[in-house]
């Protein structure tokens, strides 16, 4: 907690329901920094993602997770043409079926018309869901919140100036002190 009013703690041993405002999340980390130097941030953030960048183990993990992820797009897409295709044949090639010529006595039963309306919405909002990851997640690493850099950091001119101007101003005030009752001290020292 740097004190900036800026929300930063993080939960790193699930000691908090999730709630609302409070979301268990384990496939992320928490990289925090504490320096004298703000402007270094950006140095840190780089090195961070370049060494993350170059590690053979999260190149891998990454391939194969962008190739499950096109699988399976291309199994939802899959899924959608064939659903789309049983959808014309129960509407069109059973509606066929059921036409008998005139003078013709048939008991049907009433065929109950399904619709995939809704599976057809899921399976295309999957599709959607999956492209969005696709195309946002594509890399190894997605920084979701940057370094931020304190409102006030701890070393700027002001802190370091108040903390010069507090000391000496206590040693100036030990000093005046100490010379106005000199006199009493030598009278003191001379007693005992």
């Amino acid at each position: 907690r740097n004190m900036d009013g800026i929300p930063d703690m993080v939960d790193d041993k699930n000691n908090y329901d999730e709630d609302t405002s409070v979301t268990h999340m384990s496939s992320r980390f928490d990289v925090r920094v504490k320096t004298l130097h703000p402007q270094s941030l950006d140095k840190v953030r780089d090195g961070i993602l370049y060494h993350i960048n170059t590690n053979q183990f999260f190149e891998k993990n990454n391939r194969i997770r962008l190739r499950q992820l096109r699988e399976r797009i291309d199994k939802t897409e899959t899924e959608l043409s064939e659903l789309d295709s049983l959808q014309n044949y129960k509407y069109f090639e059973e509606r066929q079926k059921g036409k008998f010529s005139e003078g013709q006595m048939v008991f049907l039963n009433e065929q109950e018309t399904k619709l995939f309306h809704e599976s057809v919405f899921e399976l295309y909002q999957s599709k959607q869901d999956l492209d969005m990851e696709l195309d946002i997640y594509s890399e190894i690493v997605t920084v979701l919140d940057d370094f931020t850099p304190p409102a006030q950091p701890v070393n700027s001119y002001l802190n370091i100036a108040k903390t010069w101007v507090i000391r000496f101003f206590i040693i100036g005030i030990l000093l005046v002190l100490i010379l106005s009752f000199w006199g009493n001290f030598k009278e003191i020292y001379k007693k005992y």
